[in-house]
C-alpha cells in the first residue's frame, strides 16, 4: 500500500531536539537544596521590588514562580504535586512551615484580594520587566 499524504508529512517533519534536550529547555526546573537556595532567596532589590504578602502561602507561591522564572525565563502552571518539595522549602525558609494537607493552590479571588494594587496579569509582567530575557 502506498504512503498517504499524512504519513509522508510525518516522515518529513524535522526532529531538532531529543526528549532530554526539550525537557532541559521547557520543563519545570528540578532543584536540589543548593539550587533552591539560589533560586528562592530574594536579593535585597527583589525583596524591595516584590514586598512580602500578608498570606505566607500566597507569598511562597509567588516566590516559587519567581524562582522558576529566574531559572528558565518562563512561567509554569501551578501544580501542587510536582511543586510540593519546592513550596515546602520556601515556606520553611519564610519561617512558616505547613503540613502537606494544609497546602493549596491559590485561587484568583484570594490572590486578587491579597494583592489589590497589582492586577493578576500584571504580576507576571512585573517579573518579566524586572528580569528582562
Amino acid at each position: 500500500m502506498p504512503p498517504t499524504p499524512a504519513t509522508t508529512t510525518r516522515k518529513k517533519r524535522l526532529h531538532l531536539l531529543e526528549e532530554t534536550d526539550r525537557a532541559a529547555l521547557y520543563d519545570r526546573p528540578i532543584f536540589n537544596d543548593a539550587d533552591r537556595l539560589i533560586a528562592f532567596t530574594l536579593s535585597d532589590a527583589e525583596a524591595e521590588r516584590f514586598p512580602r504578602l500578608s498570606d505566607d502561602l500566597l507569598h511562597a507561591w509567588f516566590i516559587l514562580q519567581l524562582g522558576y522564572f529566574k531559572a528558565k525565563q518562563r512561567f509554569f502552571p501551578l501544580a501542587l504535586p510536582t511543586m510540593l518539595d519546592d513550596l515546602q522549602y520556601i515556606l520553611a525558609y519564610l519561617g512558616s512551615p505547613m503540613e502537606t494537607a494544609d497546602l493549596r493552590i491559590p485561587n484568583p479571588h484570594t490572590t486578587n484580594r491579597s494583592m489589590p494594587n497589582i492586577p493578576a496579569a500584571n504580576r507576571r509582567v512585573n517579573i518579566i520587566k524586572y528580569f528582562p530575557v
